[in-house]
């Protein structure tokens, strides 16, 4: 939605937004993609299967998602875009590399990553969704875009960065001192430091 609550989406944003090394590094092709789904056409999928339930087949096979599959370079480019302003570049690198970057944060430095070996090996994968038999079956189209969701996801990141963070289940100690946060903690200084006799 609005908000993210995609796991591999908010990381990747959270990535950008922190300027990590890791958010100028894949492994794979960076022109393949996968599809997403909104949650609002998900729901609305599933209020049309149960509503249809009468009509449909005892067994039902459904796919569902977005018709178009952005790639992993397009979202780069877009969230770049939009949280910083700029063009961002993407390198991609052999997966052997990235399995060893991958071992040596988790073991050697002992942080937590994002990225598992299995999606190294999957990271080759692109996704196109027929959902032709949704439309027929069920008169249904997802009528929400992620690439067109992105901008106002990026605004809330911007407007406050560790509700966002909370709220995509992310750290938000990394961006807990960032502009939106120290504004806000400005605004609260510049009010009286103790509660007067009326608040108490």
């Amino acid at each position: 939605d609005e908000d993210c609550r995609a796991a591999f989406i908010a990381q990747q944003i959270a990535r950008i937004f922190e300027r990590l090394p890791t958010a100028y590094l894949f492994t794979g092709d960076i022109t393949h993609g996968q599809p997403y789904l909104h949650r609002d056409d998900l729901v609305d999928a599933v209020v049309r299967t149960v509503d249809r339930r009468a009509e449909l087949p005892d067994e039902t096979v459904l796919l569902i998602g977005e018709e178009e599959t952005p790639s992993y370079q397009e979202m780069q480019e877009r969230i770049g875009h939009l949280a910083h302003g700029e063009r961002w570049r993407t390198l991609s690198l052999p997966k052997g590399v990235t399995k060893l970057g991958s071992w040596v944060q988790t073991e050697v430095l002992a942080q937590e990553t994002d990225i598992k070996p299995w999606m190294v090996e999957n990271s080759d994968d692109h996704y196109e969704l027929d959902i032709s038999r949704a439309r027929e079956l069920l008169g249904w189209t997802p009528r929400h875009n992620l690439m067109d969701t992105l901008p106002e996801m990026i605004k809330r990141l911007k407007a406050d960065p560790t509700d966002w963070y909370a709220i995509n289940r992310l750290d938000p100690s990394g961006v807990a001192a960032s502009g939106p946060e120290l504004e806000q903690a400005e605004e609260r200084l510049r009010g009286p430091l103790e509660r007067t006799m009326e608040e108490v």
